[in-house]
């Protein structure tokens, strides 16, 4: 059921409860949208806030274990610069001892003396010649490894500058190293601190080094990792929540319960096959220290059937390489908000219904004058104009308002009816004069015509009436001719037996003299074509008589079918004896379809534009006519090369009574009607023309019925 047709109490009624449910929704799905907005946007600042702390309490075990490491470090550094200058001091002894020389036994003897120095867990003397050859390595004496070329992670041959800078080195100064160095059968490279000192007289590099990993301080850094995982691990953050750590690799360090340490998980993917661990892992390393970042993923734990939504808040501790979290499910802090949702769906219902029933009470209180003052509307468009208006009139208000004026539009409308009345009888007499004058407009255009072409239709009627009486003289003579001839058998065959055969062959030549001197054989031959000619000028006769009667039929003519083709020819039979000394009609009919219209009035459409055409040639020219269809529409082009119309009285042919002749010589009508013709049949006349080149018309009609129908 569409509004429109519904009574305006129920239009109201529709309205004011609209107005009424449509805000309290908006308002209620407003309020909804508000409050989850902000318990995200709670839970997201509570996870920050909660990894904080625990970035505080990292940075706390980070301090405690660099404070730690920065002790020992220096202990170390200076434990290894002792012992470089120790081995140096050696070879300085046994230098000077042997008269600031020593032999190749002297000298290997030395060197495995200082091979077997250990310094700390793991740390050891190395011995280099200036060309990064081995002396002395890992408790041995070794000459076949070099270290010429060694790069760091950057491509550097970093011990060519190390070499270089020792061999720089003046007096008891050292100089301090640090790189990777991977150990055999070690297969990660770790960091090396390194104290060089050098002997000059035989150009020896000497490093006493130790790796970090040796440091007691790093067994302090496993101890302090292992009980801040515990910490992370009794850490609950909701009704389900947890923290969580990885490393780069997307190892767990930390996980729920610690049941999937270890495990990883780089390659996890959710529904809609997102890399998210990846993700997460990418973006905190792009965070800045102290920072943190949000991420929303789906996550399934052991045991769990299906992945649940979850929020995280994550931060990078670029020290150990951990990316650590604090994640809390969507359904553990979504479940206030469902108690709210209802609280507010209860509140706009009740809204809903306290408003709808002041809705029907306000929209009862406006229709019901509104829908008796309709009532009252109704009886008056059915003709009753004599309705009691006293109830609705003493109302006060628009509605009483409204139908004071409608009681005094019914008294004016009563008026009004009356003098419509009248008029319309008078506007229905003159439309009958208008269409008897038009009518007698049209015949005195078709009288006029036909009096314009009458002596010319006279002339053609004359000429075949001429030589059919011609044929009727000669008639006359060969029936002469035949008579006699025809007496003369009969009276040589009333003879025929009583002739002697000289006799009978004098009379047989005499029959064939007279045959022929009466030219019985032409006669007999040209009979047929006298005939045929006298018939053809009497059908030529009939013809013009029967366009001229028909073109000048007065009574009104009823749409039917013709064709176009026909109408034009009947045209031209009436006016040829105008066209025929004056031009050469070139004839280019297409095949055209029957239409429905009116006959009359298009030939005498075609009538006129070809009377137009031959008094537009002054000399001899040539009348062109062309119909064709396309697209559902009968084209008709009559074209001529008469002496063109000049551009300024162009626009105004199709006008009434307009003429460029003298005076007494042409009404101006005959354009004007052709082109109302036109018009009535629902198709379109236009011209082109040139001064000195000639005229064409061109008429659109349209084919199918449908299309007349409008103009009927």
């Amino acid at each position: 059921m569409k509004f429109q047709s519904l009574s305006i109490k129920w239009q109201l009624l529709m309205i004011c409860i609209l107005l009424v449910t449509a805000p309290t929704v908006i308002l209620g799905g407003c309020s909804y949208f508000i409050f989850k907005r902000e318990i995200y946007k709670s839970v997201e600042e509570k996870l920050k806030t909660i990894m904080h702390d625990w970035q505080t309490t990292t940075d706390v075990y980070l301090q405690e274990n660099t404070r730690v490491l920065k002790r020992e470090e220096v202990l170390v550094k200076q434990r290894l610069s002792s012992v470089a200058l120790d081995v140096k001091k050696m070879f300085e002894l046994s230098y000077a001892q042997n008269s600031q020389k020593l032999s190749a036994e002297g000298l290997n003897s030395l060197l495995n003396k200082i091979s077997k120095i250990k310094i700390g867990r793991g740390g050891n003397v190395f011995i280099l010649d200036e060309h990064g050859n081995y002396l002395v390595r890992n408790y041995a004496v070794k000459k076949s490894e070099n270290v010429w070329d060694l790069t760091d992670e950057n491509g550097k041959f970093f011990m060519r500058d190390i070499i270089n800078e020792v061999k720089n080195l003046q007096a008891d100064n050292t100089y301090e190293a640090h790189y990777l160095f991977k150990k055999y059968p070690e297969d990660i490279p770790r960091v090396k601190l390194v104290i060089f000192s050098y002997f000059e007289p035989l150009k020896l590099i000497i490093g006493a080094n130790n790796y970090y990993t040796d440091f007691k301080s790093y067994e302090l850094e496993h101890i302090l990792q292992e009980e801040l995982k515990y910490k992370m691990a009794e850490q609950k953050i909701g009704a389900s929540g947890y923290l969580w750590a990885l490393n780069e690799k997307g190892e767990y360090v930390v996980s729920k319960d610690r049941l999937r340490d270890g495990e990883n998980i780089w390659d996890s993917q959710d529904s809609n096959g997102r890399y998210f661990v990846q993700e997460i892992i990418a973006k905190a390393k792009t965070i800045r220290p102290q920072d943190t970042a949000i991420f929303y993923y789906s996550w399934k734990n052991l045991g769990e059937q299906k992945p649940s939504p979850k929020i995280a808040a994550f931060s990078y501790i670029p020290q150990w390489g951990w990316i650590i979290g604090a994640s809390a499910y969507e359904k553990d802090f979504l479940e206030g908000l469902k108690k709210i949702s209802f609280s507010i769906f209860f509140v706009c219902l009740i809204f809903i219904i306290v408003g709808s029933w002041i809705a029907y009470r306000f929209a009862l209180f406006i229709s019901e004058p509104i829908e008796r003052l309709r009532k009252i509307s109704v009886q008056a468009a059915e003709g009753n104009l004599d309705v009691e208006m006293e109830q609705i009139t003493a109302a006060t208000g628009e509605v009483g308002s409204l139908a004071r004026s409608f009681n005094a539009m019914l008294i004016n409308l009563k008026k009004k009816i009356k003098e419509i009345e009248d008029a319309n009888e008078a506007l229905l007499k003159s439309n009958n004069e208008l269409k008897s004058a038009r009518a007698q407009l049209l015949q005195s255009e078709k009288m006029a015509s036909i009096g314009q072409l009458a002596a010319g239709v006279a002339h053609e009627i004359n000429n075949p009436t001429g030589f059919v009486m011609n044929n009727l003289a000669v008639l006359k003579t060969y029936i002469l001719n035949l008579n006699t001839i025809i007496k003369r058998y009969e009276e040589v065959e009333k003879t025929l037996k009583k002739l002697s055969p000289q006799e009978l062959e004098r009379t047989l030549q005499e029959l064939l003299w007279l045959r022929s001197n009466l030219r019985i054989d032409y006669i007999l031959s040209d009979l047929p074509k006298l005939i045929d000619e006298s018939y053809e000028g009497t059908e030529r006769i009939k013809r013009i008589v029967s366009s001229l009667k028909t073109f000048s039929h007065t009574q009104i003519e009823e749409k039917k079918k013709a064709n176009i083709n026909a109408l034009i020819e009947s045209s031209l039979d009436i006016a040829w004896n105008e066209l025929k000394n004056k031009s050469d009609v070139v004839k280019n009919y297409g095949q055209l379809p029957e239409i429905l219209c009116y006959p009359l009035d298009l030939s005498q459409t075609f009538l006129n534009i070809f009377v137009n055409a031959a008094q537009a040639l002054d000399q001899k020219g040539t009348v062109t006519i062309k119909t064709f269809h396309k697209n559902d529409e009968i084209f008709i082009e009559i074209s001529d090369t008469g002496c063109g119309i000049p551009e300024e009285i162009l626009p105004h042919i199709f006008e009434p009574f307009f003429t460029t002749k003298p005076v007494g010589e042409g009404t101006g009508l005959g354009l004007s009607l052709a082109y109302n013709i036109i018009q009535k049949h629902s198709g379109k006349i236009t011209v082109k023309s040139k001064v000195g080149q000639g005229t064409t018309f061109i008429i659109k009609l349209p084919i199918h019925e449908k299309a007349h129908a409008k103009a009927s």
